[in-house]
């Protein structure tokens, strides 16, 4: 028993002088990959995580009592830009952090206007500097129209979405010359569905399954042939969710409003009965065909 109680006593103490001992403090941190988010801002940030004591007595600055998981969360929460931070300890007293940065930060909101951080998983999380006016130039907004209810850890895709809604408005506006609003919305989570509303006032949709450029190639043909800019002012909105085939309505220049209208609310529905669209097979760009 004596022998026991000795080693407990000289195990405890060496722990003890080793946690405390100022040559296992961190001392300096390197931090690489970040080209968005500011390096000093990181250091700043991450001195602060490691400042003080955990109880009073331990310093969160001792390299064998620093969490490598709980400080990635800790920066992806304070840098919803950063998709990833891996920590290594480097003995016995530097932080080597490798940064992995997303282009944009996607957000998918409720018409109550709130909002969770989408990550590459198409998992919802929760996060409040992502939805802040300091993040609203590199955030997109994807508004689900159905009313479903959103709970953080929810995943809503099983398929990087966001790298879709990202990608699509410089491949479209490079593509056919036309600006995109602000924001996206769709129908459902369910429906591989995405709405955009062009600088002109009409609306695209696209299915998220197929390659953006494939259907904004489409678009290009459809618009060249049937409807040039000067054939555009009555044009309601282009549905490219059908592979292959391009669906349209125009409205009427007499009740515009109604129209308009009528169209919002016809699609929210999934129908088209106040407007009768056009349907335009794209390897025929000729021959025009009536869907009822």
């Amino acid at each position: 028993m004596g022998i026991v109680l000795l080693w407990t006593v000289f195990g405890m103490t060496t722990g003890y002088m080793v946690i405390f001992s100022p040559y296992m403090l961190v001392m300096e941190s390197s931090i690489s990959g970040n080209t968005v988010v500011s390096s000093d801002e990181l250091t700043a940030f991450i001195k602060e995580e490691l400042s003080g004591k955990y109880y009073g007595i331990f310093p969160k600055n001792s390299l064998l009592l620093i969490n490598p998981s709980r400080m990635e969360a800790a920066i992806k929460e304070r840098f919803p830009l950063i998709r990833r931070a891996s920590i290594a300890r480097t003995f016995p007293d530097r932080l080597d952090i490798g940064i992995t940065e997303r282009e944009h930060i996607i957000l998918w909101c409720q018409t109550d206007g709130h909002c969770l951080l989408l990550n590459e998983d198409g998992i919802a999380v929760s996060n409040e500097r992502a939805v802040s006016d300091e993040n609203r130039d590199v955030s997109i907004r994807v508004t689900d129209l159905s009313g479903r209810s959103v709970t953080p850890g929810q995943r809503l895709f099983d398929y990087d979405f966001g790298a879709f809604v990202a990608a699509f408005r410089p491949i479209f506006e490079s593509r056919t010359g036309i600006g995109l609003e602000d924001g996206y919305s769709t129908a459902s989570r369910f429906a591989y569905d995405m709405r955009a509303k062009t600088s002109e006032g009409w609306e695209v949709y696209v299915n998220t399954e197929l390659p953006a450029d494939t259907s904004i190639d489409m678009l290009v043909l459809f618009l060249e042939k049937e409807l040039p800019a000067e054939k555009r002012s009555q044009l309601a909105y282009v549905d490219l969710r059908t592979e292959n085939r391009i669906y349209y309505a125009l409205r009427d220049s007499g009740q515009e409003e109604q129209n308009e209208q009528a169209v919002s609310d016809t699609i929210t529905n999934q129908t088209a009965s106040a407007v009768t669209p056009s349907a335009l097979p794209v390897s025929d760009t000729s021959s025009k065909k009536k869907k009822h």
